[in-house]
């Protein structure tokens, strides 16, 4: 009897020992990524790892700068996808990352207010005349870098950025501002403004040009080379382009 039930407790631990094989057999791939692509990374990695069942994505998202810096010091990371290229080419004068990064998508600027739009902004200018509580990304952050481009380019600079209550170290925290009503308004991304959904209403602001290309690289320190580049080929295929539309990003095909 007690042969028996040995021999049954050792059948039922096989199916637990074949999973724990399993996962440990699993290659786990360290993506750093850009706060603005949360939710479109969200996805991707997950349609990657159904594209490739012994890879498991890990996505660690925040401002680019921050990331960079990490990367530097040695933070783990298998890939880099920076909102725009400066931080990129920063990175791989370090030594950070394996070039060439490749390019695989664009965002333009946007304005969001709270949906109920309590200072009534109706138009950039607004914010020069108006007294609002603007929240927008810091010094260094792509989107907050192409904030302050666009404003001196249209020559609003001293008077809108004095308007400034906050600088926040990555998009998304301006846009988690916006959308708990802490701030009157905030400079986001296109994406980040349909992500706000009902929370939030865009500003027409005519951004035009002002707006950041999205690039991907391996990093130096990558001990899975070839699942990265993987991963990099996938970003680049139909599949992910087509995530990264459907999210508001530009596409590469547009790009081109």
């Amino acid at each position: 009897m007690r042969s028996a039930l040995g021999l049954l407790g050792a059948l039922i631990a096989l199916p637990l020992l074949a999973a724990s094989c399993a996962d440990d057999e699993r290659t786990t791939l360290t993506v750093f990524a850009a706060a603005s692509l949360t939710d479109a990374f969200q996805e991707i990695a997950q349609a990657f790892e159904a594209a490739h069942p012994s890879a498991e994505v890990r996505l660690s998202f925040g401002g680019s700068q921050r990331l960079r810096l990490q990367i530097e010091l040695g933070a783990g990371a298998d890939l880099f996808a920076s909102a725009n290229r400066v931080q990129i080419e920063r990175a791989e004068a370090s030594g950070a990352l394996r070039p060439p990064a490749r390019r695989f998508a664009a965002n333009a600027l946007a304005l969001i207010v709270p949906a109920r739009n309590p200072a009534g902004l109706s138009s950039l200018r607004d914010l020069a005349t108006l007294d609002v509580r603007l929240v927008i990304a810091g010094e260094g952050v792509p989107a907050g870098d192409l904030t302050r481009a666009l404003l001196e380019a249209r020559g609003l600079a001293d008077d809108i950025l004095r308007r400034v209550v906050s600088e926040e170290e990555s998009v998304r925290r301006v846009l988690t501002k916006v959308r708990l009503g802490e701030a009157d308004a905030g400079f986001v991304y296109s994406t980040d403004a349909l992500a706000g959904g009902e929370d939030v209403m865009s500003v027409p602001i005519d951004a035009g040009q002002f707006r950041n290309e999205y690039l991907l690289a391996l990093t130096g320190d990558t001990e899975h080379p070839d699942l990265a580049a993987a991963f990099v080929e996938f970003v680049l295929a139909p599949e992910a382009q087509a995530i990264l539309a459907r999210l508001g990003f530009i596409p590469l095909a547009e790009l081109q």
